[in-house]
């Protein structure tokens, strides 16, 4: 049940309140993360070359807390195409944190050219002006995974040199050792990051390393891929999660470690058994940890759990979120913030740990929505639907009869690149429907970042071939 409470809406389960804190058109490219008792996070669908909004949840209408640009197009002994701007976010409570990447296509774009990208980092104060801190990095010198803690961020260095973390309130700076590369977390005084000792750009094995403000290393932690998927978080006191392919006995499996200075062996956390892990974060003494049961669909069906960090102790917390990975859940040790996609919108909520599990899932079954009425293109009936609940979805098995489920079939298509799919129809059927406005069944699936829903339907007027 949905009741309004001061502006927001809770999902109420006996004792548990989820506090609904937004509600936007489509399941944030990144975010929701926890900046106190703000959710902020970088809404989706925003024009490829356009400055990125970063938005703080506020109800049905999210405040704007900052614009960032991304790099302007440019020549290196090669052109520079601009190709797209993505933009990640941390926050504490006093301080947000962005790194805006410019994703650059090389000779202009031309069919078979690598891709080539620009990060770089901007932080302030929460709900105030942001600034950049940092110059334009390309890998290994740029942090794509924004990292804060009170007033201290991750950063790049202003001259592209070793990574740096930022103390945003004294402006002051300590630059980390010219081996580290991202991902860098902060957590009080201690510092992780991670380190090749294979080929200089990461591809291959390294560590995990742990320091403190002085640059004294504490904790080692071997992985297997570097510029993999190893994903850290940290905690004051020196422990280490480290989330991805790091499971040296399974290393093709994705598994949550946990190692200390005391007990430097990585310890792999247990999930749910037949569960599909899509993230992990370590707060206070805790690990929070994003599912899919078995059988469940992993657009409206995630889970979210948390633990002691040997595992044990399990808790769920929230039932029915999105699982959409490592980047768009949060736990800060006292709350977790998920996404909870409907129909036609997607709700950010936050959660107590402590509270008893809450169900925010989708009590009903959604009809298919369209972008606008199916058109002809020649011999293709062209259908374009709306992603609106998800993020950026591509259409999956799109199947159209003419007047319901048991009609003629008209055809079938799916696109891995778009939520729109021309349907070629036979020539006999074509005749058939000529001159006359058709009533047409629609049946498709959308795939996005968490996965694919159900099958959804809907029956809508086709007008006739012109």
């Amino acid at each position: 049940m949905l009741v309004l409470v001061a502006g927001l809406s809770v999902v109420t389960s006996a004792a548990a309140r989820a506090v609904v804190v937004g509600t936007v058109p489509y399941a944030p490219a990144q975010g929701p993360v926890l900046g106190g008792s703000r959710l902020v996070y970088v809404p989706s669908r925003q024009s490829g070359a356009g400055p990125v909004r970063i938005e703080a949840a506020a109800g049905a209408h999210s405040t704007v807390l900052a614009r960032l640009s991304g790099e302007p197009a440019r020549t290196d002994g090669a052109s520079f195409t601009g190709r797209g701007v993505l933009a990640a976010v941390a926050a504490t409570p006093t301080t947000l944190v962005a790194t805006v990447t410019t994703v650059f296509d090389l000779g202009g774009g031309r069919s078979g050219d690598t891709g080539q990208h620009l990060s770089r980092t901007w932080a302030g104060r929460l709900g105030g002006p942001l600034a950049a801190v940092s110059a334009a990095c390309v890998f290994p010198r740029d942090l794509p995974y924004p990292s804060a803690d009170g007033d201290q961020v991750a950063t790049e260095g202003m001259g592209c040199g070793p990574l740096e973390v930022l103390d945003v309130a004294s402006q002051t700076r300590r630059a980390l050792p010219p081996t580290a590369v991202s991902p860098v977390v902060v957590a009080g005084s201690l510092t992780a990051w991670l380190e090749p000792t294979g080929a200089p750009d990461g591809a291959g094995p390294g560590a995990a390393v742990v320091a403190d403000a002085t640059g004294r290393e504490l904790l080692r932690v071997p992985v297997a891929l570097v510029n993999g998927d190893v994903r850290l978080t940290l905690d004051p006191d020196g422990t280490l999660a480290l989330f991805g392919h790091v499971d040296p006995n399974s290393p093709n499996a994705v598994a949550v470690v946990v190692a200390t200075a005391a007990q430097p062996v990585p310890r792999v956390l247990p999930i749910p058994a037949g569960s599909t892990l899509s993230g992990a974060r370590l707060a206070h003494g805790r690990v929070a940890t994003l599912v899919v049961p078995r059988g469940a669909n992993a657009v409206t069906g995630g889970e979210v759990l948390v633990t002691d960090t040997a595992g044990t102790r399990a808790h769920t917390v929230l039932r029915g979120v999105g699982a959409y990975g490592q980047d768009r859940f949060a736990f800060d040790g006292q709350n977790v913030a998920a996404i909870a996609n409907r129909c036609d919108k997607a709700l950010l909520v936050r959660a107590s740990a402590d509270g008893p599990a809450t169900d925010v899932s989708n009590p009903k079954s959604c009809a298919l929505i369209l972008q606008r009425r199916p058109r002809w293109s020649g011999a293709n009936l062209t259908i374009a639907l709306s992603c609106r609940g998800l993020s950026d979805c591509q259409a999956a098995h799109v199947t159209a009869r003419l007047g319901g489920p048991r009609g003629a079939l008209l055809g079938r298509a799916s696109s891995d690149r778009s939520a729109s799919v021309a349907l070629p129809v036979k020539k006999a059927l074509r005749r058939r429907i000529a001159g006359k406005t058709t009533k047409v069944w629609l049946r498709a699936q959308l795939s996005d970042g968490a996965g694919t829903t159900r099958p959804r339907t809907i029956t809508v007027p086709v007008s006739p071939r012109r």
